[in-house]
C-alpha cells in the first residue's frame, strides 16, 4: 500500500504543520537558504510543486512572486487555501504544457515510486532546479525501531483510532522531547508508525546521485553536509566534479546524523532492543523509557538539483 492508498483508506490526510504563518514561512525560508534558492530564484519563476499536501508549503511560494505556480495534489483533504487552486491528480496523469524553473517534490518519492523520477526530471527547465528529499540510513533508524514496538503494541488491536490513540500514549513522552516539532503527535503516530508505506520511503542519498547524477549537478542540502573548500579557480572541466564531491562529504558526515554522541546513542538503541526482546510489553513501558526516549536522527535530507543546460 503506498501513501495516497493509506490516506484514502483511512481518511485522513496528517501532514498539517502547527504554528503560526510567520512561523511557518520562516521556516521554508530557512529551508530553501540551505537549498541554495534565495526568494530571487522563485520571483518571476515557473514553480512547480507535486504532492502537494496541504498547500501551506504552496502559500509561501505564493508569497514570493512567482510567474506561474503548479500544485499537483491527488488527495488535498485538508487544503488551506481556497485561493490556491490545486490539480487533483497522480503525478502519472500530470502532462503540462511546459517545462519548469524550479520543480519541488518533498517527502513523497520512495523507493516504489523511483520509476517516475525519470519524469520529474523531463519537467525540469534547462538550468532549473529540482527539489527531492532521502533518508539516512542512521537517522531512519530510531523511528524504524519504534516501528517496531508499536506493531507489537498493537497486536490484536484491529480499529484504526483505537491504535492511534494506544499509539499516542505510549510515545507521548518521546515525542515532547522533540521542541520544534510541527505536526500533532496523531499526525504523527499515523504518517510514522502506522502508515505501512513509510519504510518504503527511504531512499539515500547516494541513490538519488545515482538516478539522477548523468544530468544534475547537487546544489544544495539541508542539513547542510556538503561543504567545499577547493579554490574556485580549480574548478573547471573533470576537476568540478560537484557531485563526487558532495557523495564524500555525505559519507564523511556520517555520524553527525545520529545528533547525539555515539555512547548516547547506542544507550538508547541497547534500551529499545532489550525492550523488543522483551515476550510482553505495555504501553507504559514505553513512556517511561530513558535514553531511547530522547533518541530521534536526522531523517529526512532535502536536496536540491540544477539540470545542467547541456545535458538537456
Amino acid at each position: 500500500m503506498n501513501h495516497l492508498a493509506y490516506y484514502r483508506a483511512h481518511n485522513i490526510s496528517p501532514v498539517q504543520y502547527s504554528g503560526t504563518k510567520q512561523q511557518h514561512f520562516e521556516r521554508r525560508a530557512s529551508l530553501y537558504r540551505s537549498l541554495r534558492l534565495p526568494p530571487l530564484a522563485f520571483r518571476g519563476a515557473r514553480v512547480l510543486e507535486i504532492a502537494s499536501g496541504t498547500g501551506q508549503n504552496a502559500e509561501y511560494l505564493a508569497s514570493l512572486n512567482p510567474a506561474f505556480l503548479e500544485l499537483v495534489e491527488p488527495y488535498p483533504a485538508r487544503w488551506v487555501s481556497q485561493a490556491l487552486p490545486v490539480k487533483v491528480m497522480t503525478l502519472e496523469n500530470y502532462e503540462p504544457s511546459h517545462p519548469f524553473d524550479v520543480v519541488i517534490c518533498e517527502n513523497w518519492i520512495g523507493r516504489k515510486e523511483l520509476p517516475l523520477l525519470q519524469k520529474l526530471q523531463t519537467l525540469v527547465a534547462p538550468s532549473g532546479v529540482l527539489v527531492l528529499t532521502c533518508v539516512h540510513p542512521l537517522g531512519f533508524y530510531p523511528n524504524l525501531l519504534r516501528r517496531k514496538i508499536a506493531q507489537r503494541l498493537i497486536a490484536g488491536v484491529s480499529d484504526f483510532e483505537e491504535q492511534t490513540d494506544l499509539l499516542v500514549d505510549a510515545f507521548e513522552t518521546h515525542l515532547s522531547t522533540l521542541k520544534d516539532m510541527t505536526r500533532s503527535h496523531r499526525d504523527w503516530v499515523q504518517d510514522m508508525l502506522l502508515n505501512p508505506a513509510v519504510e518504503h520511503v527511504a531512499i539515500t542519498f547516494p541513490m538519488l546521485m545515482e538516478k539522477l547524477g548523468g544530468a544534475f549537478t547537487i546544489l544544495g542540502a539541508s542539513p547542510e553536509f556538503v561543504s567545499d573548500w577547493r579554490w574556485f579557480k580549480s574548478l573547471h572541466g573533470p576537476a568540478r566534479a560537484f557531485n563526487e564531491q558532495a557523495l564524500e562529504a555525505y559519507q564523511a558526515a556520517r555520524e553527525r546524523f545520529c545528533c547525539v554522541g555515539a555512547e548516547d546513542w547506542h544507550d538508547g538503541a541497547r534500551e529499545a532492543v532489550a525492550l523488543l526482546a522483551r515476550p510482553l510489553f505495555k504501553a507504559q513501558d514505553v513512556r517511561r523509557m530513558g535514553a531511547f526516549r530522547s533518541l530521534f536522527g536526522r531523517e529526512t535530507i532535502y536536496t536540491s538539483w540544477q539540470l545542467d543546460e547541456e545535458m538537456k
